[in-house]
């Protein structure tokens, strides 16, 4: 039955993309990339969407709403430059991303009764370098060429790094928010080291001139 659901929903996504590719080509007089990108872009603003909303919305029954902000700001920003794992279905990709933050929630609810925060400050600065030494981390479902690698990593770097200062002030005035950012970017960094592993056992190199 779910999946038939989510088979359904799927399908209801696709035609949705097609028809507003198709409207947007007609408005185009020059279309830099075939309609079948521009519905693969559709599909993929959907869907992240609906992570943030659904995200949100959990959030927001946690009566924990910054808590939701600040791992969809932690983990998008850093996410978008830094690559790693990508799961292969839309589907997939919404479970893993909803099931680490449900996770997270919980592994705070945890660290706050027991104040590792040392023990956490340390795997963050460990999972921020790296992050900073891998970034960006390619995946076979999303190429990059040299410029654009070179680009994405000086920007990860960046966001790492802010993403470590700003975790360390949170420690100051809310525990539970440092818990979840220096969560969230060890999160990055796993996806990083999963798809470094793929890589790895697929003969995938990261030089550019292999792309």
């Amino acid at each position: 039955m779910l999946q038939y659901m989510w088979e359904g929903r799927l399908r209801m996504l696709h035609k949705i993309s097609s028809e507003l590719a198709g409207k947007l080509l007609k408005r185009t007089e020059t279309a830099k990339y075939s309609q079948d990108v521009y519905i693969y872009g559709i599909e993929l603003f959907i869907s992240t969407l609906a992570e943030l909303i659904f995200i949100l919305c959990m959030s927001l029954v946690f009566a924990s709403f910054w808590e939701g902000a600040v791992f969809l700001v932690w983990f998008f920003t850093l996410r978008i430059f830094s690559g790693g794992y990508h799961a292969g279905t839309y589907r997939n990709c919404f479970l893993v991303t909803a099931g680490a933050f449900l996770s997270i929630e919980l592994m705070t609810g945890i660290l706050v009764r027991v104040n590792y925060g040392s023990i956490i400050y340390c795997i963050l600065v460990f999972a921020g370098a790296y992050i900073m030494i891998h970034a960006p981390l390619l995946h076979k479902n999303h190429p990059l060429n040299q410029e654009k690698m070179i680009k994405n990593g000086k920007i990860a770097s960046v966001i790492t790094l802010l993403q470590i200062a700003a975790a360390d002030r949170l420690y100051v005035y809310t525990h539970r928010l440092f818990y979840i950012a220096s969560l969230t970017t060890c999160f990055a960094a796993v996806l990083m080291l999963i798809a470094n592993i793929e890589n790895a056992k697929e003969g995938v190199s990261r030089q550019w001139d292999s792309l």
